[in-house]
């Protein structure tokens, strides 16, 4: 097989040996030397991008429904995200399910007995502390009691 060249080998090997591909080398080899450019002027400084540098950390529970306050074993166990450290008993009927008409008790620990939360749906930050006990808040779903006014 032969290879038909109109000049010397060597000139069309050479990068240089051609003005198109001689000047993109010498652009290129000259970045590669030059250490970029790290200086920010104002400008550059003043975007807003609407980010916040803040990092919010999330707080994880362990939930735990079970059917009767004294059970042994779980019905069911969801792990709750919250932002602040406060449970929502809304979101939390939500997630663990429970049935229209039905709503979730957060159970003391040590009395096995319905917490009574200050603020209406929510459980603070606080008192939430107190209610884990081996790692898990017990929960229960009882029936709403029918409220007679007065």
């Amino acid at each position: 097989m032969e290879l038909l060249v109109d000049g010397p080998v060597e000139e069309i090997a050479r990068p240089e040996s051609h003005p198109i591909q001689s000047g993109l080398t010498q652009a290129v080899s000259q970045q590669l030397r030059e250490p970029p450019s790290r200086v920010l002027n104002d400008d550059m400084m003043d975007i807003d991008l609407g980010v916040s540098n803040e990092c919010q950390t999330l707080t994880t529970l362990t939930i735990q429904l079970f059917d009767h306050p004294k059970d042994w074993h779980p019905i069911k166990e969801i792990v709750y995200y919250t932002t602040n450290g406060d449970i929502s008993l809304g979101e939390l009927h939500t997630q663990l399910e429970c049935e229209e008409g039905f709503e979730v008790h957060i159970l003391d620990p040590r009395r096995y007995r319905p917490f009574h939360n200050y603020q209406p749906d929510i459980v603070v930050a606080a008192d939430v502390e107190d209610l884990v006990d081996n790692g898990y808040i017990r929960t229960i779903c009882r029936k709403k009691k029918a409220r007679t006014e007065r």
